[in-house]
């Protein structure tokens, strides 16, 4: 079929696939088993922009500075959190992550078409993409890993298609500069200081060559113009005491409690404790079972010899990664790099930290699949049309089950957030309505999704820099509940929390030892 005849298709395809992102646009809040607080703070921190209170989480009360997240996800989220109005919309916030997710979807064919010179393989590695059910979950949920995802894959392809030609100076330096806008997303996109590599060798026959080392290095100055400023806007904040909203993306990767600004950095013996922990714990199995259709529904991690799978299916994909082009070698470095920060942090074994760097090495994979030797590139035409189809057919059906799992139980069911999910929806729009009675202020587990949702004032506590606000109301965990609040205001109950007004304004630290004891949840 001509590639004329093809383009319709391929429209078609998209538009399928927006109808289906759109017919399960999963607009609920985000406590999944993935995370179940960093979505509502990025709203948190939209809603305060858009508002003029500044860049902090704290939608109500004082202004707590925050310097662990850019804001990047806070400006992308924007438009969705200002037309939503007075309540979280919590479709027009998903439908925007929907549109970023479909943007790197067409972003990723341009890029396997143009660096592996096959319309096929763009074909078959963008729809292997698409229909990735973890690509379908991160575009249906309001975090960074899609926006990191699209950022990177769209900075290849347009940095590759503008040095075609020779660049000036300038235009390095104004490449890299635009380039790293993309560290106001998140940090894990430095790797892409590499991008003039593709077309400057700075080694030549094993030789420095200065002036393309120079114009490397031009770019890389526009490069960090973003992330310096971001660094000096932070530096002139004191972040002690400020917690989670204090920490600093840098120096999280070597502290012993990443959530903690003041928590000591971990030793080198450490340090290589965590990097093998995270890269033969995890990432052994998170990069395949991301990467490969299907794979997740064997649940490798469980079965006998799991480690040896692991091993073996990540010694594959990175014999497969092996750059065979030098216009691959920045992709390879990027990836390279995420993985290195990825394994020095603390937490660097959760799932969604190795999504991008799957989502990349699925793009790489594709775009020199016809370079890897005997793999693929003597199948006959039929043999290679046969595993294609397979593929996307296995994709398919992973994306379906997965679906069908996920709609069964959106929320991470540990720890009641299910239920936490259901009070909070119960209330919705609470105190838009001028005939109920004052809210000063509701404590909850999270806050910032409570007031999105409700419009109740729930303010942060931050006890490190002595804010503790008195709340007039609460959400409480009957579970642990170790005092009689049947003497109090009810407004809402189901099998885990209790929704109540409290006998008299309390701060957090008063309302764990009232109503929590020694328990002190």
């Amino acid at each position: 079929m001509s590639r004329d005849k093809l383009i319709p298709i391929r429209g078609l395809f998209l538009l399928l696939l927006l109808i289906v992102y759109v017919a399960i646009p999963n607009d609920r809040p985000d406590f999944t088993r993935f995370n179940a607080h960093d979505s509502e703070s990025y709203l948190a921190l939209s809603y305060n922009l858009a508002h003029g209170n500044g860049y902090t989480r704290n939608l109500d009360g004082a202004y707590v500075t925050h310097t662990l997240w850019p804001p990047g996800m806070a400006m992308l989220l924007m438009p969705s959190v200002v037309l939503s109005g007075d309540n979280i919309n919590w479709f027009l916030v998903k439908f925007t992550m929907m549109l970023v997710g479909l943007v790197g979807i067409v972003f990723s064919w341009l890029y396997i078409r143009r660096l592996s010179g096959s319309t096929r393989l763009a074909d078959i590695g963008t729809l292997v993409i698409a229909l990735n059910p973890y690509y379908w979950h991160f575009s249906h949920v309001a975090m960074a890993e899609i926006p990191v995802f699209v950022w990177c894959v769209m900075a290849l392809y347009l940095a590759d298609r503008l040095m075609d030609k020779p660049i000036r100076n300038l235009g390095l330096f104004l490449l890299g500069l635009v380039t790293g806008a993309g560290v106001l997303l998140k940090g894990m996109v430095l790797g892409l200081v590499f991008l003039p590599l593709s077309r400057l060798p700075v080694l030549s026959r094993w030789r420095i060559d200065f002036s393309q080392l120079l114009k490397c290095s031009v770019f890389a100055l526009g490069f960090i113009v973003v992330f310096a400023s971001w660094g000096v806007r932070n530096s002139q904040y004191d972040r002690h005491g400020l917690g989670l909203d204090g920490v600093n993306q840098v120096q999280m990767m070597i502290k012993e409690v990443v959530e903690d600004p003041q928590s000591p950095y971990k030793s080198p013996a450490a340090i290589i404790n965590t990097v093998k922990e995270n890269l033969f714990w995890y990432g052994i199995y998170h990069l395949p079972n991301q990467m490969i259709p299907g794979l997740w529904l064997l649940d490798i991690e469980q079965r006998p010899m799991s480690a040896a799978i692991g091993l073996a299916l990540s010694a594959i994909i990175l014999f497969l990664l092996i750059p065979r082009r030098q216009r691959l070698v920045p992709l390879f470095l990027l990836i390279s790099s995420m993985v290195f920060m990825v394994a020095l942090i603390e937490i660097g074994g959760s799932e969604r930290y190795w999504f991008a760097i799957s989502m990349l090495a699925l793009v790489m994979v594709f775009c020199q699949l016809n370079r890897v030797g005997l793999l693929l590139k003597r199948f006959q035409l039929r043999r290679q049309m046969a595993v294609n189809s397979v593929a996307v057919v296995v994709s398919c059906l992973s994306l379906a089950l997965y679906i069908n799992k996920h709609e069964a139980m959106p929320y991470n069911s540990t720890d009641a957030w299910p239920q936490l999910a259901q009070i909070y929806e119960a209330n919705r729009g609470l105190c838009n309505d001028d005939s109920e009675p004052q809210i000063a202020s509701v404590y909850t587990k999270n806050v910032h999704a409570f007031r999105l949702i409700s419009g109740c004032p729930a303010s942060m506590t931050v006890p490190g820099i002595g804010y503790q606000p008195k709340y007039s109301h609460a959400i409480l965990d009957k579970r642990a509940l170790q005092a009689n609040v049947a003497d109090l205001t009810q407004f809402d109950e189901n099998d885990v929390w209790i929704f109540v007004a409290l006998p008299k304004p309390l701060s957090e630290a008063e309302i764990k030892q009232s109503y929590y004891g020694s328990s002190g949840v």
